[in-house]
């Protein structure tokens, strides 16, 4: 027989037996409530390693099902707010590759200088001289473009974008029309033209 002193605790084959000064039964010592009830006889450890069982199940299923879902590229993440505005101002260009609407760094989807370089100059001054200061209206990539889904929606700090014109005109279109920019299909698909290697 084993006796326990906590407060006046006294534990004996197996039975917990607490008394204060009038013999009442007391659960106020330091031992966990399924102990109290373990030894009590109202909850047997039988009972007790079903319920740790049934509880851990439950809690693996719920880690699987977090697990799954955080690797599920078919389940949608919402953007933030900021994502889905679009992007208007003026078009500055820095380079025919370093373009600039409003104060948003940006990169026109499914299209690219892919000229010599020895061109990149005469390319970007051509540019500046039909399309510097014109007015867009630029989507971003995630909110209706071609390029939904084939592309990042950013690109270190550029946003990568579809920019309309006056008249509702895609810029990357009007670009790719004057032998400026040429079509990447595995962004856009058939939606701007690709250069010929002969251009």
């Amino acid at each position: 027989m084993e006796i326990t002193e906590c407060g006046k605790l006294v534990i004996a084959d197996a039975r917990l037996a607490v008394f204060d000064e009038y013999n009442l039964i007391e659960r106020s010592c330091l031992l966990p409530s399924w102990a109290i009830l373990v030894a009590e006889g109202i909850l047997s450890v039988r009972r007790l390693g079903l319920l740790t069982t049934i509880a851990l199940a439950f809690a693996v299923a719920f880690l699987s099902i977090i697990i799954a879902q955080r690797g599920n590229p078919n389940v949608p993440t919402p953007n933030p707010p900021s994502a889905l505005q679009s992007v208007e101002g003026k078009l500055s260009i820095q380079s025919i590759d370093d373009l600039i609407v409003g104060a948003h760094r940006i990169i026109l989807c499914g299209v690219a200088f892919e000229k010599p370089q020895s061109m990149r100059a005469m390319v970007t001054e051509a540019a500046r001289r039909d399309y510097q200061g014109l007015a867009l209206i630029c989507k971003r990539v995630g909110t209706g473009t071609p390029c939904d889904g084939n592309v990042a929606s950013k690109f270190g700090a550029a946003i990568v974008v579809q920019c309309f014109m006056p008249g509702g005109l895609d810029l990357a279109t009007k670009l790719v029309q004057d032998g400026i920019l040429c079509g990447k299909p595995a962004q856009a698909g058939t939606t701007y033209k690709p250069c010929q290697l002969s251009d």
